[in-house]
């Protein structure tokens, strides 16, 4: 049981500051893109492109701890810890191995990230219409859980593909060696290419179906905290 949690903490309590960072960047994205000097698409996008800037400026400081957590994740590195896997990876691939598949990485939570907030944003004033009280503070909390189990959902479908070729790419250098004879992937594209070549459809969706089970949930709940916290901050 405890395998299936490799790499939780460390890739938890590693994600706080970055997600402190990407929150401020939204809010005042946002705020700054709905401004009435700007063209009315931008406006009405203005929750897509927020999460995509906030996402572009968190970047540096998710990647290194979603590379070490993937490879903490591999039966190969079974017995080691967050510190030891970081100081191997270093001292193998360099400094910028922490940042191996930062450019996939940043395309895939942008776009993740920019659909999670515009289905989001505008999802839950519509849910909110449905109860007695639209205004009231339940209502809120309630719409935004439901708003975030759909953009979750909706999400994880649009990136997966991404996800897969990702974590292929960040990975690929632990898993190949002489024996198995493992072709390292040349680029994002050759990523793409090789993956449709030999597994098909369903290599470029491989997880999907867990990945829906759990993120959905996750999402709620992530939305859920967001409108307490968010709530309590404007009270305050």
């Amino acid at each position: 049981m405890k395998a299936l949690y490799r790499g939780f903490w460390p890739g938890t309590v590693g994600s706080l500051p970055s997600g402190y960072l990407y929150l401020i960047v939204y809010h005042k994205s946002k705020h700054d893109l709905s401004q009435p000097q700007y063209p009315q698409t931008i406006r009405t996008w203005s929750p897509f492109l927020a999460g995509a800037i906030a996402e572009a400026a968190s970047i540096g400081l998710f990647v290194p701890i979603d590379v070490v957590t993937q490879r903490m994740q591999l039966a190969q590195t079974t017995g080691r810890n967050f510190l030891q896997i970081s100081t191997e990876l270093v001292k193998n691939e360099g400094f910028l191995g922490l940042y191996r598949g930062t450019a996939l990485t940043a395309l895939k939570l942008g776009i993740g990230s920019g659909i999670w907030w515009i289905f989001y944003e505008y999802l839950k004033p519509s849910f909110a219409k449905f109860r007695r009280d639209p205004n009231s503070s339940g209502t809120e909390k309630l719409s935004g859980f439901l708003a975030g189990f759909f953009a979750g959902i909706a999400s994880t479908i649009t990136t997966n593909p991404l996800d897969v070729v990702k974590t292929r790419i960040q990975t690929q250098v632990c898993i190949s060696s002489e024996s198995t004879a493992v072709v390292p992937y040349k680029s994002v594209l050759d990523g793409f290419k090789r993956i449709w070549k030999t597994e098909g459809w369903k290599g470029v969706n491989r997880g999907l179906i867990p990945k829906l089970v759990s993120q959905g949930p996750l999402s709620a709940v992530w939305a859920f905290v967001y409108e307490f916290v968010l709530s309590y901050s404007i009270s305050g």
